[in-house]
């Protein structure tokens, strides 16, 4: 039995969560319980929140308007090609809306994964030295901030992903 395709024009789903709601998306960054310098010192967990915060707010724009103006023209270019004959205006539309969603999405997440672990490991880790003064817990720093970076990373991919996706989409429409 094959998968059943959402029906023509239903958009493509990804997390509902957006970078423009800050203090929603904090509930997003679930830090695992088993890292030391967190047991220890609770209130440097928000730290992890600023950090994310800090890192998509800096990755998304540059990511974002790139892959969505990529994605917009490869579209374009495709849709136009691939439907030249079709007289449904409604077909070409709700193709170009698949298909520039998912290259928008494809683009984002491939061109912010490196960018964005560094991003929120560079400011999670002078966030935690700034607040650690116990020579101890220094050393657990860097435990604490590449673990967090691999528990977060995709979910903070996948906010830049949709945002992308949606901005791209707009584009389409206005073209």
């Amino acid at each position: 039995q094959q998968p059943q395709q959402p029906p023509l024009g239903t958009p493509l789903q990804f997390p509902t969560a957006t970078p423009a709601l800050p203090a929603g998306a904090a509930g997003l960054w679930k830090i695992n319980p088993h890292i030391p310098l967190f047991s220890q010192q609770p209130h440097l967990k928000r730290c992890v929140t600023m950090a994310i915060d800090k890192a998509i707010k800096e990755i998304l724009t540059p990511v974002m308007e790139r892959s969505a103006t990529i994605a917009s023209i490869t579209t374009r270019e495709l849709v136009l090609k691939d439907f030249a004959l079709e007289p449904d205006e409604q077909i070409m539309r709700t193709a170009a809306h698949y298909t520039v969603q998912s290259l928008a999405s494809s683009l984002a997440m491939v061109a912010c994964k490196e960018p964005l672990r560094v991003s929120i490991a560079s400011h999670l880790r002078s966030l935690l030295q700034a607040n650690v003064s116990d020579q101890a817990q220094r050393a657990l720093i860097e435990h604490a901030v590449q673990t967090v970076c691999t528990d977060t990373l995709d979910t903070a991919g996948a906010l830049i992903e949709k945002t992308t996706a949606e901005k791209a989409l707009r584009e389409t429409d206005d073209a």
